[in-house]
């Protein structure tokens, strides 16, 4: 890996751990408007996040680990995706996932939403296959899911590598008069025919589809491996009006979180 790594302030925090500092208190300290060295010494707060984690990793080692680096720059208002980027080059074992754990921490930037993240993993230099695995693991997502619409994206992208699980949360929907209100189960009575969203499954049921691969999700399901592509939702009924009335008639919706892990 290159030095990245500013010269004279890794010596001027190596001096200040020999007296003692920690590596807190050792930049804030440098970062001092009255700084004697400050002709020679650049000030930690302007250095760049990257120099900035590769002088305080060669100052003071293994004693700092990524976390602290993380909230050192995170107490000099160094943004989190510069934050991410300084992590991502001084520790190229760490994944997006740990990353992006890291930045949420409580003492980094715990309110950083979704695509925010993201946003941060990506400039960092992850893949955006990995960005998105580290978003979706750390933001389980609820989703609604209207019974009058067609295929409805769930807002995530699964990689095939992951677990998704999607659990029903609440409400219920009907894909025809007759077969009442029901949760993502459907109507067990009313088996559905060709042309339905799945063929064969209860009627008015919770069906996902990612690319060509169309499952049963019902009130529960777990995704299956080793596809990939954009998950997606639909009630389970005659979606072309084949047989009646189609989607028109159907009432309500259904509100299902989707989880993921590794």
């Amino acid at each position: 890996m290159p030095d990245l790594s500013h010269p004279e302030l890794v010596a001027a925090l190596a001096a200040t751990r020999q007296q003692g500092m920690s590596a807190v208190d050792a930049v804030r300290y440098l970062a001092q408007a009255g700084l004697s060295h400050r002709a020679t010494v650049p000030d930690p707060a302007q250095a760049g996040a990257v120099p900035l984690a590769a002088s305080l990793r060669e100052a003071y080692g293994d004693a700092l680990a990524a976390l602290d680096i993380a909230i050192i720059l995170r107490n000099l208002d160094y943004p989190a995706d510069q934050v991410a980027l300084a992590l991502h080059q001084n520790f190229p074992t760490l994944g997006a996932l740990d990353t992006g754990i890291i930045l949420l921490n409580h003492d980094v930037y715990p309110d950083t939403e979704r695509p925010a993240l993201y946003d941060a993993l990506e400039k960092a230099g992850y893949a955006g296959t990995d960005s998105d695995l580290a978003a979706n693991v750390l933001f389980p997502l609820l989703v609604t899911v209207q019974a009058k619409q067609a295929w409805q994206d769930a807002g995530l992208n699964v990689s095939g590598t992951q677990t998704t699980t999607i659990v029903y949360q609440s409400g219920q929907w009907s894909a025809s008069p007759g077969t009442g209100m029901r949760t993502g189960k459907g109507a067990p009575g009313y088996i559905a025919k060709p042309f339905y969203t799945l063929p064969g499954a209860p009627e008015g049921a919770l069906i996902g589809r990612i690319g060509a691969r169309v499952f049963l999700v019902g009130d529960q399901a777990t995704v299956p491996r080793a596809v990939a592509g954009a998950l997606q939702f639909c009630i389970n009924d005659d979606l072309d009006a084949r047989y009646g009335n189609g989607l028109a008639d159907n009432q309500g919706s259904l509100v299902v979180k989707v989880s993921t892990s590794v």
